[in-house]
């Protein structure tokens, strides 16, 4: 894999060699303090054949037993992602 740098929309984001870790403190930034408090969680995948490595992170709570993808009902998860929470990386 090589090191690689992307540009959308204007904006640059220099992808290293290694796949970075998706986090609370990347999806959540300054906002982790407030989807602790409402009980969210991350879901983390990582895979790595020889040719590709892929890394995510899928943020949920669990209502009623059932895992949810609202910060609170009828609330987007959107409220407590720093950034929207929507990171890419190809590698």
């Amino acid at each position: 894999m090589v090191p690689l740098t992307l540009e959308l929309d204007g904006n640059e984001e220099r992808i290293e060699v290694e796949v970075p870790d998706v986090n609370e403190e990347l999806l959540f930034g300054v906002r982790r303090q407030k989807a602790s408090s409402l009980d969210i969680k991350v879901f983390k995948f990582h895979e790595t054949t020889p040719k590709a490595s892929l890394k995510f992170g899928l943020a949920y709570r669990m209502e009623n037993n059932k895992a949810t993808f609202t910060s609170e009902p009828n609330k987007s998860m959107f409220n407590v992602m720093e950034g929207h929470g929507m990171h890419s990386v190809v590698a």
